[in-house]
Order: structure tokens, then sequence, then C-alpha cells
């Protein structure tokens, strides 16, 4: 800690024991750390965050964009495996729905 800012190296990690992921967020008094299996704490890198988010290692390499602003992006961004279950679902329900449409002629 600082004299200018006490609680500028405090970190409160949490370890859940129902095997789910804490919500990883960016910027504030929050931090990209994570506590991995064996209890340490670690970094979390763009890959790492790209894995998360679904999308191809190297999906935020673009010439110019700093590291923070690729966290930021995968941040804003949805998570394509979660997009993809909600249009399978949306496609399902729409086909459950049009089979019941009949026209009278």
């Amino acid at each position: 800690p600082s004299k200018d800012n006490p609680y500028k190296h405090k970190m409160n990690l949490t370890v859940r024991k129902d095997g789910l992921a804490n919500c990883l967020t960016v910027g504030g008094k929050y931090t990209r750390k994570y506590l991995d299996i064996y209890g340490n704490i670690k970094d979390l890198t763009v890959t790492e965050a790209e894995a998360l988010q679904t999308v191809p290692n190297g999906y935020t390499d673009v010439p110019g964009v700093s590291e923070t602003q690729k966290f930021k992006m995968l941040g804003n961004g949805w998570t394509v495996d979660v997009i993809t279950h909600f249009f399978k679902w949306m496609k399902y329900e729409f086909e459950r729905k049009e089979s019941y449409i009949t026209l009278d002629s």
C-alpha cells in the first residue's frame, strides 16, 4: 500500500467451493488476477481471456491495439458459445412454431 492510496495493492480473492469461476473484471479496484487450482495468484493473459470468450487465439491481435484495449474488447463482447446456444434455441423454437401454422385455401 502506498501513502497516497492505502488500498492500492490490496486484493481479495475468494475460492469458490462449487467448482465455478468468479466473474473476471477489469478497471477500477479490480485486476485481471485469478487463483489457480494450486492456490497461486496468477495474471490473466490475453490468450486466456480469448479462450474464456471462446474466440480463436490471436483474435485480438490487431496492430496498434494495446493489451488493455484487448482486454476491454474481450470484456465488452459476448461469449461465442453462449450466442451459438441462443441461436440454436431460437431456430428450434421458430421451427416448432412454424409446424403449427396452417394455410387454409
